[in-house]
């Protein structure tokens, strides 16, 4: 991800928002969840896999951002259907699309590497 906190134009276009943020790479996960902080929303996590994430449900995110493929290659489908039949906006930040369920691949997708600002722009484009 490419750093834009010190563009003028990156004010915090998710201030209060609840974000789960699933994904595997730690430093990957880190630094979505500083990314997410920076631009004013409250990361839930972050977490590499379905299995913790899905518990995280509680806490009722707003949205989330969730990577394709997870730890040892887990498909992203459970916390994805889980997202989808709650009616919680997600966006899949991926560099493998092509692990993305066929019945998601209409879902809001930012390739990675993707820009701070890619990713930004896509979350709030996810509520407004």
């Amino acid at each position: 991800m490419v750093n834009a906190q010190d563009e003028p134009s990156f004010v915090m276009p998710l201030h209060g928002r609840r974000i789960l943020v699933v994904e595997d790479d730690y430093y990957e996960a880190k630094e979505l969840a500083c990314l997410l902080a920076r631009a004013g929303a409250r990361p839930i996590g972050p977490v590499p896999c379905c299995e913790d994430a899905l518990p995280l449900l509680a806490l009722t995110p707003d949205m989330a951002t969730i990577d394709a493929t997870l730890r040892f290659e887990e498909p992203c489908a459970a916390i994805v259907d889980e997202l989808d039949r709650r009616g919680v906006p997600f966006l899949l930040v991926t560099g493998w699309a092509e692990a993305i369920p066929a019945r998601h691949r209409h879902r809001p997708v930012c390739h990675k590497p993707a820009s701070d600002r890619q990713i930004v722009a896509a979350l709030h484009a996810l509520v407004t």
